[in-house]
């Protein structure tokens, strides 16, 4: 796993509740809390839960192929944009099927909804980072940032 796709998973908290991704040959006997664990033989992310003392698969909202072609052509930071409308479509739907399935009191219908807030919100506060730092040139020597008004840009 690069140090760059490494960065584009905890930026998008893909998996969520990790902080920590690590890559190993075998998951280990005391694995560190809040880690998840990439074995190379699988491809696979594994998570310790110790409330039941057992490894637990990971299901991934964007894979590492799509993360790793996107990273071959754009930066980090624009790699994280992109990748955060890829999982709000997957997102909406998987709700959509499990609103049909089960109603809109499930926990699991709860659970896609929280998480198509959080990526929401981590999509807005990537847009106001992009219109803070857009600039425009006017041929001096200073360039100049559209400063934000009450938290509004004009």
């Amino acid at each position: 796993m690069t140090d760059d796709l490494r960065s584009v998973r905890i930026k998008l908290s893909d998996p969520a509740g990790v902080i920590a991704l690590e890559e190993v040959t075998a998951l280990p006997a005391s694995p560190a809390a809040q880690t998840a664990y990439l074995v190379t033989s699988t491809g696979v992310y594994s998570v310790y839960d110790s409330g039941t003392a057992s490894w637990e698969q990971v299901d991934l909202l964007i894979s590492d192929t799509v993360l790793t072609t996107m990273l071959a052509t754009l930066s980090v930071n624009d790699t994280v944009r992109r990748a955060i409308n890829i999982i709000l479509a997957g997102l909406y739907s998987k709700r959509q099927v499990t609103r049909i399935d089960s109603g809109a009191e499930s926990t699991q219908y709860q659970a896609l909804s929280d998480l198509i807030n959080l990526y929401t919100a981590l999509k807005a506060a990537y847009k106001e980072e992009t219109a803070e730092t857009a600039s425009a040139n006017t041929g001096r020597i200073v360039q100049t940032t559209r400063p934000p008004i009450g938290g509004f840009y004009e």
